[in-house]
C-alpha cells in the first residue's frame, strides 16, 4: 500500500490527503452536530422529568391539604364549619387532579401513567367518602350534649376506615410516581453524562486525526515536493556550471518530480555529448613525417620568393608573361 501511494502522481497524492482531511473535518462536524442534538434531546427529557416531579410533589401537597380539610370537617362544631371544610376539601382535590393530569401529559412510561390514574381514583374516592360523612356528622352534632348514637358512631367508623384505605392507596400511588419519576430522571442524567463523554472522546479522536492528516499533508509537501524541487534546482545550477559528473536525483520516481528529473537528465546527456565533440575538435593527432611534402619541409630555403623551388624551375614558370609596363 505504501509503495502504491509512493507511485501516485503528486496531484493524486495531494487530492487523497486533502480528501482524508475533508472527510475527517466533515466527520468532526457531523459528530458534534449529532451529539449536540442528542444532548439537547436529553436535556429536554431531563427538564420534562423535573417538571413531572414538581407537578407530582405539588399534587402530593394538595393531597395532604385534602386530608387536613377532611380532618377539619370531622372536628367541626357546627354544620356550617363542616360544610366549609367539605368545600375546601373538594377544592384541594380538584387542584390535585389538575396537577396529576399535567404530570400525566408529560409521562411516557405506562407504569407511571397507571399510577397517576390510580392516585386520582383513590383521591376521588377519599373525598367522596368524606362528603358521605358530612350528613353523619350533622346528625351527630344534632344529638343532645353527652348523648351517644351507636348507629351514628358505627357509620362514622365505617366511613373513616374506608377513607383511611383510600388515603393510603392515594399516598402510595403518589409515592410510587415520585420514585418512578426520580428513577427516570437519574437514568436520563446518566445517559446525558455518557453522551457527553462520548462527544468529548469523539471530538478528541477526530480532532487528533484531523491534525495528523494536516501534518501529514504538510510533511508530504515538504518531503515529496519542496525538497525534491530544491535538490533538482541545485543540480540544474551545478549542471549549468559544467558539472557533468554527478547524477540527477529522483530519476526513479514515476510522478511529476521524476519527469522533471528525466528532463534535466536529457540536458545533462546533451551537455556531455557537446563536451565530447568539443574535446575531439581541440585534440588532433600529429601527422607522420612521411605525409609532409618535401617542398613544404624546405620552405624555409625559399628565400624572398614566395614560390616553392619546384614551381620556380618548372617550364611553365618561364612561359608566364612579364609584367606589363604602366
Amino acid at each position: 500500500m505504501a509503495k502504491g501511494f509512493k507511485n501516485l502522481k503528486l496531484g493524486n497524492k495531494l487530492s487523497l490527503m486533502s480528501g482524508v482531511g475533508i472527510v475527517l473535518v466533515v466527520g468532526l462536524v457531523a459528530a458534534n452536530t449529532y451529539f449536540a442534538s442528542v444532548n439537547e434531546m436529553l436535556g429536554a427529557r431531563a427538564d420534562n422529568q423535573v417538571a413531572i416531579g414538581r407537578a407530582v410533589l405539588d399534587a402530593k401537597v394538595s393531597m395532604r391539604e385534602t386530608q387536613m380539610a377532611a380532618r377539619d370537617m370531622r372536628l367541626a362544631t357546627s354544620p356550617y364549619d363542616a360544610e366549609d371544610a367539605a368545600k375546601a376539601e373538594q377544592a384541594r382535590l380538584q387542584e390535585m387532579i389538575e396537577k396529576l393530569e399535567a404530570a400525566k401529559a408529560r409521562m411516557t412510561l405506562s407504569a407511571n401513567i397507571e399510577r397517576v390514574e390510580t392516585a386520582i381514583t383513590s383521591a376521588t374516592s377519599y373525598v367522596d367518602l368524606s362528603i358521605q360523612m358530612l350528613p353523619i356528622l350533622k346528625r351527630k352534632m344534632a344529638l343532645p350534649p353527652g348523648s351517644v348514637d351507636l348507629g351514628v358512631a358505627k357509620s362514622l367508623t365505617d366511613v373513616q376506615d374506608q377513607m383511611r384505605e383510600a388515603s393510603t392507596a392515594t399516598v402510595a400511588a403518589v409515592d410510587e410516581i415520585v420514585a418512578g419519576t426520580r428513577e427516570v430522571e437519574l437514568a436520563v442524567e446518566a445517559e446525558a453524562k455518557t453522551q457527553a463523554q462520548l462527544s468529548l472522546l469523539s471530538s478528541l479522536v477526530l480532532g487528533l486525526l484531523t491534525i495528523v492528516a494536516m501534518a501529514g499533508t504538510a510533511v508530504m509537501g515538504a518531503k515529496q515536493i519542496a525538497r525534491p524541487i530544491r535538490q533538482i534546482t541545485t543540480r540544474m545550477s551545478t549542471l549549468a556550471a559544467n558539472d557533468l559528473e554527478a547524477d540527477i536525483p529522483y530519476l526513479g520516481r514515476t510522478d511529476e518530480i521524476g519527469a522533471m528529473a528525466a528532463a534535466v537528465q536529457v540536458f545533462r546527456e546533451n551537455a556531455i555529448q557537446v563536451a565530447e565533440l568539443n574535446a575531439a575538435d581541440w585534440y588532433e593527432p600529429a601527422r607522420p613525417a612521411s605525409a609532409v611534402p618535401p617542398w613544404l619541409c624546405s620552405s624555409r630555403n625559399w628565400g624572398a620568393s614566395s614560390t616553392p623551388p619546384s614551381m620556380a624551375t618548372s617550364p611553365s614558370a618561364s612561359l608566364r608573361p612579364s609584367r606589363m609596363p604602366t
